[in-house]
């Protein structure tokens, strides 16, 4: 990276405090990411449609209970209008309560069918969620087989990241460490769940784990990644401090995972490294936090041993 454009990171990327961090100006993201974005998208309507007969059969009785409703409060109203309502108040009241009751059947099998379609929705929508995970995977898998040659690519995209983040180059003694670590891993399979709302921020970070053989698997919010969790495994989640949810969204996330009894592997990339804080993810059940590249790869690698 020339001088001019350090000093463009440099007086772009605001001073951060503990949940919050500087922001890249890139568009480009990656194909994790993008995959994400895919499997996110709305099922097709014939992936939640109902069998047709069973369609007519609800669509009957809904109509038949509309009806009646309708059809008992109106009977009820002549009642009650009549010149001696008095000695028509039991039958209006049962006349009231049949359309009550009728109206509360027809609203709760409307409900019901609502769940039932969102329900079907949830599951192809986390179908297609897998099958993204899937081919990210086998691309990672690809990759890791010929990973052991791209040690050169992971130092210079640990450097990016070390010259956007800290400001510096990646030392050589630094970049020993990361091909250590490297080397040491088992990363064949291995996955990251990665939990920011500004993905091109933690691109360069993500571009070495991906190099290493890793797949990342990207996702904006906290509801997003334990939708994500629900029935799939990672090695390790990687979550930022402060989003527009909160200001301790990193740790919402983590309290929600533990108490769910999920314990994957957490560790927090933010903007902070103070021991204080990182007694504080540990209390919280957390394996790490950190706002070095180079720590961070490391602390990845050494969970995939």
């Amino acid at each position: 990276m020339s001088e001019g454009q350090a000093a463009a990171t440099r007086s772009g990327r605001s001073r951060a405090v503990w949940g919050g961090r500087g922001r890249r100006s890139s568009d480009s993201t990656g194909d994790a990411e993008s995959g994400e974005k895919a499997g996110a998208a709305e099922p097709e309507a014939s992936d939640t449609a109902e069998p047709a007969a069973s369609r007519l059969g609800w669509n009957v009785l809904e109509v038949f209970l509309l009806a009646l409703a309708v059809a008992s409060f109106g009977v009820a109203a002549y009642v009650l209008l009549d010149a001696e309502w008095l000695e028509s108040l039991s039958s209006f009241v049962g006349l009231f309560s049949l359309c009550v009751t009728a109206f509360t059947g027809y609203l709760a099998i409307r409900i019901f069918r609502e769940q039932k379609k969102q329900a079907a929705r949830d599951r192809a929508s986390q179908s297609t969620r897998l099958e993204q995970i899937d081919s990210v995977a086998s691309r990672a898998a690809l990759a890791a087989a010929r990973a052991r040659d791209n040690t050169d690519v992971i130092l210079q995209q640990l450097n990016e990241a070390e010259e956007a983040k800290l400001h510096r180059s990646l030392s050589t003694e630094r970049g020993r460490r990361a091909a250590l670590a490297y080397n040491a891993a088992r990363v064949s399979g291995a996955r990251v769940l990665w939990v920011d709302d500004n993905p091109e921020w933690i691109q360069p970070e993500r571009e070495a784990l991906e190099s290493a053989g890793v797949a990342t698997v990207w996702v904006r919010d906290t509801a997003l990644a334990l939708q994500m969790l629900d029935g799939n495994s990672f090695h390790v989640v990687i979550s930022d401090m402060g989003r527009p949810e909160g200001k301790r969204a990193g740790y919402d996330l983590l309290d929600s995972m533990r108490a769910r009894g999920d314990d994957s592997p957490f560790i927090v990339y933010s903007s902070s490294r103070e021991p204080e804080h990182l007694a504080e993810v540990l209390e919280h059940g957390g394996q790490g936090a950190t706002n070095d590249p180079l720590e961070l790869f490391e602390l990845v690698m050494a969970r995939l041993r």
